[in-house]
């Protein structure tokens, strides 16, 4: 399932890229830009402002009955975010819903490598070594490899992935992350969160202004999400709501959606679970650590062809 490793990808680069923003901006706690970074250590020079990142991703999805697994990771110099940035932005979007049509749909790049429009791009992907190595019960799991494209893309790419011949069962509960180091400082023995694939909601699950989502909650993780995803039905064909909730409650109450249309009914077509974990490895160099469970139908990926057109 390369498209939903893709989709991955560009969900972590947007949030690096948009804490990054803020933490490196002129004004503003941990800006950067002033002559007072006080004790923020986003402010001056401190570590929000020069901080290379590395993000690992482990994501099991289930797509109709079928599971895929994906283990990849990538290093940025200078990605400028603290977890209290993550935080941040997290913290005023949990537990609400947004809901948009096709018409609202933005134009997305269908590769990861793409620049942004506009011309370029600031960040600079770092080596950690020829190998990344996932590990459990004290012996090796999974080795990813280091990836380089043959091809000039216009900037340096380097992502760490799977073999592709790669077989997996399942993904043990005590798994860990290491690599040898180069331009990203080396790391050893990272424990990883869990999250595993949502049981409920049940997808093709009927969804209207009264409906309660409920579910057991099941991820490790400082940061533990659950996203769900609801397609339109009928009347309401085209409408999409996806709500992003906090995994610990174990329920949320579809009337509380602002903008919900008026006698809005649909069915719920993906759910995820999602960790975070943060991770500083030497000096200011951090660890983003990300675990993903997830179910989706075929409805996901036709609204996305639609998006990609």
């Amino acid at each position: 399932m390369r498209e939903r490793r893709q989709g991955l990808w560009m969900v972590l680069l947007a949030i690096v890229l948009t804490v990054g923003l803020a933490a490196c901006g002129t004004a503003g706690p941990g800006g950067g830009g002033g002559d007072d970074g006080g004790d923020d250590p986003g402010g001056g020079d401190g570590p929000g402002e020069t901080a290379s990142t590395g993000m690992v991703v482990v994501d099991e999805n289930d797509f109709m009955g079928s599971t895929s697994y994906e283990f990849s990771a990538m290093f940025l110099e200078g990605s400028g975010f603290l977890p209290s940035d993550i935080e941040g932005v997290l913290g005023s979007f949990i537990g609400t819903c947004y809901v948009d049509t096709d018409e609202d749909l933005p134009d997305v790049p269908s590769d990861p490598t793409e620049p942004p429009s506009g011309g370029g791009t600031s960040m600079t992907f770092l080596s950690v070594g020829d190998e990344v190595t996932f590990e459990a019960g004290g012996t090796a799991f999974l080795t990813l490899d280091k990836f380089v494209p043959e091809v000039d893309i216009g900037f340096d790419f380097i992502v760490y992935e799977m073999p592709e011949d790669t077989t997996i069962d399942s993904v043990p509960t005590d798994l860990t992350v290491s690599a040898p180091g180069d331009a990203f400082p080396a790391f050893s023995g990272v424990a990883m969160p869990r999250a595993s694939i949502p049981s409920s909601p049940t997808l093709g699950a009927t969804v209207d202004g009264s409906t309660t989502f409920t579910w057991t909650p099941d991820s490790a993780g400082a940061y533990r999400l659950l996203n769900v995803d609801v397609e339109g039905t009928g009347a309401h064909e085209g409408t999409r709501v996806d709500c992003l909730l906090d995994d610990a409650d174990g329920s949320f109450s579809f009337a509380s959606v602002a903008d919900l249309p008026a006698g809005f009914t649909g069915e719920v077509t993906g759910v995820s679970r999602d960790a975070f974990n943060f991770e500083t490895v030497a000096g200011d160099a951090r660890l983003m650590l990300l675990a993903s469970g997830s179910q989706f139908s075929f409805d996901v990926l036709d609204r996305l062809e639609r998006r990609l057109r």
